[in-house]
């Protein structure tokens, strides 16, 4: 088998895969108007970059997100032994769309919100204010990139809590911490330019966007494994250990939550998917966990490379 058994082996696949999918990226046609996808963002009217260039950094920043999303998992008992697995899953479910290879605010947003994650589950012993101060900081860069990404409060006041790490002191800092990149921002822009910037967030049910229904099709088979490994969470979070059960209640509770957030965009949408590749990933893993069938393994492996080439296919024919 392709990606069990031997974990070297297993690396060496995934890899190689990786390697061929990242380059079928960078030969596709780009005719990308990165004023829509960076509608949802502050810097949406002066944004513009050489279209290699912008995939150039798209990869050193999945490449960040795969590290952060290893060193989080792999800091959790009970949860580590799943860690390899996890970022690979999500290394190839990024790889799903041609559109999630693109620089967009959700991109960048996503790997801001890994590395808060990461800030948490690292000081999470002593858990110092300062380091609250550091995830606010960054989510509020984080909502200047991408207007939506206000969503990641909710979320972070959730998962504090989940924690037992939530307090009026910690809401406080965090409220006061996100402010002060918003504040700044506003405060240049008047004061260079003599203009404040309207915030660009609204609902927009746009589920298909301006792609195609044969685009969304193969993926309806990849959602049978991700809602099978959704049980699996939700059976696992009783039986395991409590960082466990408390890391599957993170992920259930972004889940929900980011689910909401992708329908605030305009004109994106499929873009917007990128934020659920972590969850998906996770769900993914467990899916593989609860069959204990290595047919299942290579299952969903190939689906989801079929997936990613299937739709690079439509994508450039579409072109």
């Amino acid at each position: 088998m392709l990606f069990i058994f031997n974990r070297q082996y297993s690396f060496f696949a995934v890899i190689l895969i990786f390697t061929a999918l990242t380059l079928l990226h960078f030969l596709l046609p780009n005719n990308i108007d990165y004023h829509i996808f960076w509608q949802n963002s502050f810097f949406s009217s002066d944004f513009s970059m050489s279209p290699f260039l912008a995939k150039i950094i798209s990869f050193i920043l999945i490449a960040f997100q795969s590290v952060l999303i290893f060193h989080i998992t792999n800091s959790i008992r009970q949860i580590d032994q799943y860690s390899f697995i996890f970022t690979w899953l999500f290394v190839f479910l990024i790889h799903t769309f041609p559109e999630f290879y693109t620089l967009s605010p959700a991109l960048v947003a996503n790997t801001l919100l890994l590395f808060s994650i990461f800030l948490f589950y690292k000081n999470q012993e002593g858990y110092a204010n300062t380091y609250i101060f550091y995830i606010g900081f960054i989510l509020g860069i984080s909502f200047l990139i991408w207007t939506p990404s206000i969503f990641f409060l909710p979320f972070f006041i959730i998962f504090f809590f989940h924690y037992n790490k939530l307090s009026l002191k910690v809401f406080n800092i965090l409220l006061f911490s996100i402010a002060v990149p918003i504040l700044n921002f506003y405060f240049i822009s008047y004061l260079w330019f003599k203009y404040l910037p309207p915030i660009n967030l609204k609902f927009a049910l746009n589920i298909l966007s301006n792609k195609s229904i044969v685009n969304y099709l193969p993926s309806v088979f990849l959602l049978i494994f991700i809602l099978i490994g959704l049980f699996n969470t939700t059976v696992l979070a009783k039986k395991i250990n409590q960082s466990g059960r408390l890391f599957f209640n993170s992920i259930l509770s972004a889940s929900i939550i980011f689910l909401v957030l992708i329908f605030f965009n305009t004109g994106s949408f499929i873009n917007s998917f990128i934020i659920l590749c972590f969850p998906a990933s996770v769900y993914l893993g467990l899916a593989i966990n609860i069959i204990k069938r290595p047919i299942v393994s290579e299952l969903i492996h190939l689906t989801i490379i079929l997936l990613a080439t299937f739709n690079c296919i439509i994508y450039a024919i579409d072109f």
